[in-house]
């Protein structure tokens, strides 16, 4: 149960526009009454099923490094903890939709087709997970010398 309220909560937190938590509220309710509307499925387990596909393993975080008057950036690998996955991959499904917020005029409705596309693994937040991990793979040589 304690999952189920974090999610909720992760998602009215990312979601929020300006501190209005109501209207937060409202669009993800619109957004998953919709999904129940146009799926067999429950909209429970779709949106879990979209976040877990995707939310990233790893991560990479880039590093500067000073020798006299150079400078030098260096990406280090790191392995996320679980509620970091989650919330990284909900920053990636919410992003897409902000990208997309632009030719559309209502949220609710680019939510919906962003859960449900992530679903199936057609999602733009899938792709750029896809990206993260190869990027992780090119920089696997420097994942020993992490001490952040």
């Amino acid at each position: 149960m304690i999952k189920k309220l974090y999610l909720k909560h992760k998602i009215f937190n990312l979601l929020m526009i300006n501190g209005n938590k109501e209207m937060c509220e409202i669009f993800f309710l619109k957004s998953s009454k919709l999904l129940q509307k146009s799926l067999i499925k429950n909209n429970k387990e779709i949106i879990k099923i979209g976040i877990i596909n995707s939310s990233p393993v790893v991560n990479i975080k880039q590093v500067r490094l000073k020798k006299g008057k150079k400078k030098n950036v260096k990406k280090y690998p790191f392995v996320l903890d679980p509620q970091n996955r989650i919330s990284l991959a909900i920053k990636f499904i919410l992003e897409t939709i902000k990208q997309k917020g632009k030719k559309s005029s209502y949220l609710y409705i680019n939510l919906k087709q962003e859960i449900e596309a992530s679903s199936q693994n057609n999602s733009n937040a899938v792709t750029r997970k896809d990206n993260l991990q190869k990027d992780t793979l090119l920089n696997k040589k420097y994942s020993y010398y992490r001490w952040f």
